[in-house]
């Protein structure tokens, strides 16, 4: 009786220990053995904070952007339209905001310091002078401004990217 209740206590403290690490543990019984199997569980990051500032400053700029007013300001951002997140760390890394009607400023996103992805496409900026900031995007590698409509000229921040850049301007 007594190796049984020392296996047994065993096997309790080896599922509580699990548990605490976020790994599913699935106990099975056979006649009188037990087998154990674990399997690691995975939760994505949420939003860092800094990165829901800056997109929900942007919102503020283009109220008029249907598709960044459907972003709703109670949950993460990693979960909203056209928002990536590195599901590891929280911040933004993607931001396909292509075909949103925006047509304001757009300086919050140069504080989206870990984008590696930006889609503006296919948006109204005529009124709005091409921005200035895109050197501070060091991990940028695709850049699409295509059919925005920047008004003035690419500014020489573009070029002082470091990583290699797929652009379509």
């Amino acid at each position: 009786m007594r190796p049984l209740y020392i296996a047994l206590k065993t096997i309790l403290m080896f599922i509580l220990i699990v548990l605490q690490s976020n790994v599913v543990v699935v106990v099975s019984s056979s006649s009188s053995m037990f087998m154990l199997s674990t399997t690691t569980t995975t939760t994505a990051a949420a939003c860092v904070h800094s990165q829901w500032l800056a997109l929900s400053k942007l919102r503020a700029l283009n109220l008029h952007s249907k598709k960044v007013m459907e972003w709703n300001m109670e949950e993460d951002c990693c979960s909203w339209g056209g928002v990536s997140c590195d599901p590891a760390t929280g911040y933004v890394i993607g931001l396909d905001l292509s075909f949103s009607m925006l047509s304001g400023e757009i300086f919050p996103i140069f504080n989206l310091h870990h984008l590696q992805t930006l889609n503006l496409s296919c948006n109204n900026f005529n009124t709005t002078p091409f921005p200035s900031g895109f050197e501070k995007l060091r991990n940028l590698t695709h850049l699409n401004l295509s059919q925005t409509s920047f008004s003035g000229q690419i500014p020489v921040g573009i070029s002082r990217l470091t990583r290699p850049l797929s652009s379509r301007l």
